[in-house]
């Protein structure tokens, strides 16, 4: 069982998202300018926990599942389930965040 949270406010949706460019810029845009403009879902790993599944239909609310990484230890963001980066949970004005403790890491 995996512990996710959708990190960015927008919908969702099931194929990544491009903006249209203005016609008429005059300037064709670059293959790698379109890639810039896909968008994509970031997660955030705060841990995992493996259960039975006679387990998991007992679940009520209440039940503390213990997971498999420290309270304190850093979050893994992950973009199309690969490890892009460690993270620190925050408070901000608009809730919880993450702050960027190490690009280029994960597990």
């Amino acid at each position: 069982m995996s512990s996710t949270a959708a990190a960015a406010a927008e919908p969702e949706s099931a194929q990544p998202e491009t903006q249209a460019k203005p016609e008429g810029s005059g300037k064709k845009p670059s293959l790698i300018d379109e890639f810039r403009e896909v968008r994509y879902e970031v997660d955030i790993q705060v841990g995992q926990a493996v259960r039975s599944l006679e387990k998991i239909l007992q679940i009520k609310a209440g039940d503390i599942i213990t997971l498999d990484r420290p309270a304190h230890e850093s979050v893994i963001l992950t973009i199309e389930d690969i490890p892009i980066a460690l993270a620190e949970v925050v408070t901000s004005e608009k809730g919880s965040s993450i702050q960027i403790t190490e690009v280029g890491s994960g597990e």
